[in-house]
């Protein structure tokens, strides 16, 4: 029996596999299997013996099915393909600051061409804001901030007013300044939206990006 697999040796591969996929939630895309040596060929043997597990598309959990709720958001992500990150309420889940009961993932991406997937909810926005090179599935671009969606129809009664109140509250003694945004704003001014955030959360003192 041959000791490579795709020009891998398998040993070597599979430390690989396993230490990229203990970085990303236990998940990996189609094109980080290609760099690994794993063409479809050794994707379909690995999916045929229970190491890999379809998710989206290309994108497979390595090991076992079960995912955790980031394991959920980082296969989104990498569905998305490059120029695509996590946003707007998965986001927020992601670090904590708002639970959300929706199922479906919602992801921000550059590439026109992405549309929505099954569990998917895509986004598109001309420039991509700046986010942690290591985990582009993290909103790591909030930094210290945290975007309130605001909506006339949701914010209108006595109680949404005090729990909006009380939240922010929560949010300022925890040290995240509280955005508000509305949703038209976020559609149709996304650009200059995100320029707003960018020089909120730039550090004091440091002379703006061109």
């Amino acid at each position: 029996m041959s000791t490579f697999d795709d020009g891998y040796g398998r040993q070597t591969c599979s430390r690989a596999l396993s230490a990229l996929a203990a970085r990303q939630h236990a998940v990996v895309s189609p094109a980080q299997l290609r760099s690994l040596g794993l063409g479809a060929r050794g994707t379909q043997h690995r999916a045929a013996l229970g190491k890999l597990h379809r998710v989206h598309g290309g994108v497979y959990a390595v090991g076992h099915p079960l995912l955790t709720p980031d394991g959920h958001r980082m296969a989104a992500v990498l569905a998305c393909g490059p120029g695509a990150f996590l946003s707007l309420r998965s986001a927020a889940a992601a670090w904590g600051l708002r639970r959300t009961s929706r199922t479906s993932v919602e992801v921000t991406t550059t590439r026109r061409g992405c549309r929505p997937k099954p569990g998917i909810d895509v986004q598109h926005v001309r420039a991509s804001p700046r986010r942690h090179h290591h985990a582009p599935w993290h909103p790591d671009h909030l930094g210290r901030a945290y975007p309130e969606l605001d909506g006339a129809a949701a914010h209108h009664t006595a109680r949404a007013f005090e729990d909006d109140r009380r939240r922010d509250a929560a949010m300022t003694a925890c040290g995240y300044a509280v955005v508000r945004l509305t949703w038209r704003r976020v559609m149709r001014e996304g650009s200059a939206v995100a320029e707003e955030l960018r020089r909120m959360l730039a550090p004091r003192g440091a002379a703006a990006a061109p």
